[in-house]
Order: structure tokens, then sequence, then C-alpha cells
């Protein structure tokens, strides 16, 4: 699909295709972009807990803020977002406490800057799989463990139908703040 064309999709279409994912897995995950359109809106309320994932860049940490703002005025509870830093100790970016500071929570992952990422993505493979040993891998699997109880590491023979899987995009996030809506289309709840 055209990117030009998203605009153009209706929120009630969207819902209903999480809804429909949602009744195949237990598990389901929303890219959503940094903007807060009627979709982005739509799917952050149809959505169990949300991610804000900023950089270390100042114009990263802006965005968050004013995500977390938005979240504020839209009545989301505290509970359910979890700020994640990615690609901490990057050069010239702001430290965590600062990053904490200007966005106005603690953050709940911390994932740091790792040369694995970029190597992983030039071989196409998610880092929790190309280099689960590395201290991105084992950030990611910390988050994944906390976000959905986990008692146990997972592996390749493990992953489906975990969101593991679906968070090979966190280490390629960059320059801008992304809202990652986690939809849980678990049965129980």
């Amino acid at each position: 699909m055209d990117p030009a064309l998203a605009d153009t999709v209706p929120a009630s279409l969207v819902t209903a295709a999480m809804a429909s994912i949602g009744s195949q897995t237990p598990w389901l995950m929303v890219d959503l972009p940094s903007h807060m359109g009627d979709l982005t809106v739509e799917v952050i309320e149809h959505s169990s807990h949300l991610l804000v994932v900023t950089g270390t860049d100042p114009p990263s940490v802006k965005d968050a803020r004013v995500v977390a703002d938005t979240l504020d005025r839209l009545g989301i509870a505290p509970d359910t977002w979890t700020l994640v830093c990615n690609g901490v100790n990057a050069r010239g970016g702001l430290s965590v406490s600062q990053i904490q500071q200007h966005v106005g929570v603690q953050a709940g992952a911390v994932i740091p800057d790792d040369p694995a990422v970029a190597l992983s993505l030039l071989r196409g493979n998610p880092v929790v799989l190309d280099n689960p040993r590395c201290d991105a891998s084992q950030a990611l699997q910390a988050l994944v463990d906390n976000l959905i109880g986990a008692e146990r590491p997972v592996s390749p023979s493990t992953m489906a139908p975990m969101p593991l899987r679906h968070l090979r995009h966190l280490g390629e996030l960059g320059h801008r703040a992304r809202t990652v809506a986690m939809a849980s289309v678990r049965k129980d709840r």
C-alpha cells in the first residue's frame, strides 16, 4: 500500500483487523507513528498496553514528552504504558535520568546502543535471534518478560506465538519517538 494513502484507511477497519488477527494469536503488537491522528488514538484506545519508545537525541525525547502529555489528556492510565529508552549510551545522547526527567516518568526498559543491532539488521535478522547474548538482546528479552510475565527465556524454538519476534523493530527505531501499542488479545482477559 502506498504510505500516502494511509490517512484514507478508516480506523474502524484497523480495529476490525486487530480483532480478527487477535482472535488467532495471544499477543498483537502494532507499530504506530509518533503523531496522534484519529487512527493512532483509536488503536491506543483498543490496546491493553503501550510502549513509548524514544531515542536519546533531544528531538526524540521532546516527542516522547508530547506523547506522554497526550496520553495523559486522553485519560490513559500511567500504569498502562511504558517508556522505553532505545540506543542508550549513543554518542551525544541524553542520559536515562535526563530522559526520565524531561518526559516525567521512569523508564520501564533501557535498550543499550549495541553494535550487534546494526550487524543483525545488515543480515536481515532480529538481534534477539542473531545474537541473543548481546546487551540489546538481553534488554529486549527483559522487556518482553516484564510485559508477558514470562518466567523462562524465549528461544527460537519456543518463540511463536510470543511477541519477541515482533520486537525486532525496537532495535531499528531511530530519531523520533514511537508509540508501540501492544494490544493484548489473550483469551483469559
